[in-house]
């Protein structure tokens, strides 16, 4: 997995939902964040970082974070996948695909398809993160506090 690659052992990683379902493409990316975000947090709490597999199923984790009292940016750090025009409105910060050299190079490969040459390899495409208030450190954020939030009280440390 991409944790085990990236050296993180399976008990600092946890993939929610732990048994998704497949894609059904009417349904909204945004309410799935949100139900599996609400369910995870009614027996956890709010990890210190999520990664969401699409900006807009990040949208409904961090909404759902929210009516549990944990702020953004501030209680966790949160990063989606597509950079979705509305991540600028959410301060979602996401990882940005290049579509254009995406649709370069299956262009290109189709065309050595065509000509009989082999098509099956790997490529390599540059990818961009538009860094946003979602994964701004925390220290950052919150320099100044002087009460705890309804999240830190009920989720503090013993």
């Amino acid at each position: 997995t991409a944790a085990q690659h990236a050296g993180l052992s399976s008990d600092r990683v946890r993939i929610i939902p732990e048994d998704p379902t497949p894609w059904v493409q009417t349904l909204d990316p945004e309410a799935i964040g949100y139900d599996v975000a609400m369910a995870y947090l009614a027996s956890s709490p709010v990890p210190p970082c999520v990664i969401s597999i699409q900006d807009q199923s990040g949208f409904g984790f961090i909404r759902a974070a929210a009516e549990n009292g944990a702020v953004c940016g501030r209680h966790f750090a949160i990063i989606g996948f597509d950079d979705h025009p509305q991540s600028r409105v959410h301060q979602l910060s996401s990882m940005r695909l290049p579509i254009e050299n995406m649709g370069k190079e299956a262009a290109r490969l189709l065309r050595k398809a065509l000509h009989g040459d082999p098509a099956n390899q790997q490529i390599d495409l540059q990818c961009h993160i538009n860094a946003r208030a979602s994964s701004a450190p925390f220290a950052v954020l919150d320099t100044s506090r002087t009460k705890e939030s309804p999240y830190e009280s009920a989720h503090a440390q013993p």
